[in-house]
């Protein structure tokens, strides 16, 4: 039988009407081939404990498969409870697989054979870089927020963090003036951080100079005790780790020389989480660190730059 003209073999021209109006629908929902964003994943997997906490102030937790185990551990995140319930990774490639994600956040220093992996696979992997500036910190937020199609909360909080930045740092804009006081990181096994660190940019931020960059390291080392001993910076930061267990790791920010030698002199502890990760949540370190130099300065004593 020859088809009727004016109708689709097997619908009729009713048939075809609802047929080329579901077709118009989906088109308009989808947007034309090749044109327009993505859809926004729904099924989301980070193997990297900043990209963690940025998805979570993002606001995003309920479209996480999974997070790293880090993100659960105090002396590793600033935001452990904000992950309780989730499903935890160790950044092995048969962890994520099986969660079918559509997203994949990474950072730049670890979990490298897992993205690769991925990526061979098909699967959308988008890696964060580390930050070591507080410029960094916006231009990360953007990038996941781009990539989890929430631009809008991404510049919401670019905003909050920039104008709280201003806040602080202009609050104590008097106790700035004048000669910078010196600082100095000291953590567990004589970790400290230099020039070019997330943590130096935190020290400098709130108007010290870092003692470890004067003595030229750049990045994220060690020092001996013996060096901050003789270096006698006007400010001691310890920064130690959130865990009850003892070790000769941390024992040794508790070395009885320390409080000799520092005796009279500012010392403050802040944990490791605070800025381990390029997050807003580092303004909480600046503030704390801000109100140390407005005290120093009005306390009126020599400080030796």
């Amino acid at each position: 039988m020859k088809p009727v003209p004016g109708k689709t073999r097997g619908l009729g021209r009713r048939g075809a009407t609802v047929l080329a109006g579901i077709l118009l629908s989906l088109s308009l929902a989808h947007g034309p081939a090749g044109a327009g964003d993505p859809p926004k994943p729904r099924r989301i997997a980070s193997l990297n404990v900043c990209t963690d906490q940025l998805l979570l102030l993002l606001g995003l937790r309920a479209r996480l498969v999974s997070v790293t185990f880090l993100a659960a551990d105090p002396s590793s995140s600033a935001m452990p409870e904000a992950v309780r319930g989730l499903n935890l990774n160790r950044g092995r490639a048969e962890e994520i697989l099986p969660l079918r994600p559509d997203l994949v956040l990474a950072g730049s220093t670890a979990a490298t054979p897992t993205v690769q992996l991925l990526r061979r696979l098909g699967h959308r992997v988008v890696v964060v870089p580390l930050a070591t500036k507080l410029d960094d910190i916006p231009r990360n937020i953007e990038t996941v927020a781009r990539a989890t199609g929430e631009e809008a909360r991404g510049r919401k909080l670019i905003a909050e963090f920039r104008n709280e930045l201003k806040r602080i740092t202009a609050g104590h804009a008097a106790a700035r003036k004048g000669p910078k006081p010196s600082a100095m990181l000291f953590g567990p096994n004589g970790v400290t951080s230099g020039a070019h660190s997330l943590a130096g940019a935190v020290i400098r931020a709130a108007g010290f100079t870092n003692s470890m960059a004067a003595l030229g390291l750049a990045g994220v080392g060690r020092v001996p005790l013996e060096t901050v001993l003789a270096s006698r910076p006007r400010l001691l930061i310890l920064s130690s780790l959130k865990r009850a267990h003892p070790s000769l790791a941390s024992g040794l920010l508790a070395h009885p020389a320390l409080g000799r030698v520092f005796a009279g002199r500012a010392v403050i502890r802040i944990h490791h989480h605070v800025w381990a990760c390029g997050t807003p949540l580092v303004l909480g370190a600046i503030r704390r660190l801000a109100l140390v130099r407005a005290r120093l300065a009005a306390q009126g004593r020599a400080i030796r730059p």
